[in-house]
């Protein structure tokens, strides 16, 4: 078995603004073994720096979207998880990184 591999549409570092809705688009994450894959779309607390929790729509989707927050000059970390129902099942990662402006 091999993991999969993680495409998100876009930088993986991105400036947005105060109501903006984000899109989310991993659609040509694939597994080399044709292995089934489910999705995670989660907001990775530890590590940003808005005071809200983002709500994600679709999130276990390969396309999702939320909305920013009004709060400038924060950051919010978004994390894609991806797992292959192989054996054992593997997981990739990817952390996408939004400036709010």
């Amino acid at each position: 078995n091999h993991p999969p591999v993680v495409i998100v549409d876009g930088a993986l570092d991105r400036v947005v603004s105060p109501g903006e809705k984000v899109l989310l688009n991993a659609s040509r994450t694939y597994d080399p073994d044709g292995d089934e894959l489910s999705f995670k779309w989660w907001q990775y607390y530890d590590a940003d720096t808005v005071n809200t929790k983002i709500e994600i729509s679709n999130d276990s989707q390969s396309e999702a979207s939320f909305l920013v927050p009004d709060e400038s000059s924060k950051d919010i970390h978004i994390i894609l998880e991806v797992t292959d129902n192989g054996s054992p099942a593997l997981s990739r990662y990817s952390r996408i990184i939004y400036k709010i402006k």
